[in-house]
């Protein structure tokens, strides 16, 4: 169903398109000509030139008001309850271990989220890639609360940098834990830092 302006801008259209009629009429040009006897025609009419010109200034400012399209960026979910959370065959026939995965797109689907029976909404490290529209199956979106937007990494005295070195007095910038950057990048997760090293 067309908007308001969508409407409007439906008839601008076809308003140019009468001028553009006028202009062939007056002049006795066909469809195939040239963009050089167009040239000249609009040369001779200036009157249509200017009203076809505030037309496409007037649908420009129509144009401006639309609201941007949502992007529908391709995400995944495992099934971690419910029927589908089982190893087995799922609706794509395809084997899956510990729970069947899904692909797909859908409006909202750009911020983290998750659907009834299924884990949070899964983003990869890649260029987001985006539909023109909603792909896939669809599910209902479940709010994520508050407390599953974020995780907390909590750094000690005993924590260590890639399992073997001691971070010891290591800025917290210089910190790097593989596990909190997938979290922060596929799953789009807030990380909150806390530094409960003994300080010397």
């Amino acid at each position: 169903m067309k908007t308001f302006i969508e409407k409007q801008i439906a008839r601008i259209d076809r308003q140019i398109n009468m001028v553009r009629q006028e202009l062939k009429k007056r002049v006795g040009l066909f469809d195939e000509m040239s963009a050089q006897a167009w040239q000249e025609a609009w040369d001779i009419h200036p009157d249509l030139r200017q009203r076809e010109s505030l037309l496409f200034t007037r649908r420009g400012q129509l144009q401006s008001e639309l609201p941007e399209p949502e992007t529908l960026e391709l995400h995944s979910h495992t099934f971690v309850s419910g029927p589908r959370s089982k190893s087995g065959y799922g609706k794509d026939g395809k084997w899956h271990e510990c729970g069947e995965k899904i692909s797909h797109s859908h409006t909202g689907g750009s911020v983290p989220h998750r659907h009834e029976h299924t884990g949070p909404s899964f983003y990869g490290y890649r260029k987001p890639k985006v539909t023109q529209k909603p792909k896939g199956e669809y599910l209902e979106i479940v709010a994520i609360p508050d407390e599953e937007q974020s995780f907390d990494l909590v750094i000690t005295d005993t924590a260590r940098l890639g399992g073997v070195t001691p971070i010891g007095d290591t800025p917290i910038e210089d910190i790097h834990m593989m596990a909190a950057d997938v979290m922060q990048n596929s799953f789009r997760l807030k990380c909150n830092v806390r530094d409960d090293r003994v300080k010397k």
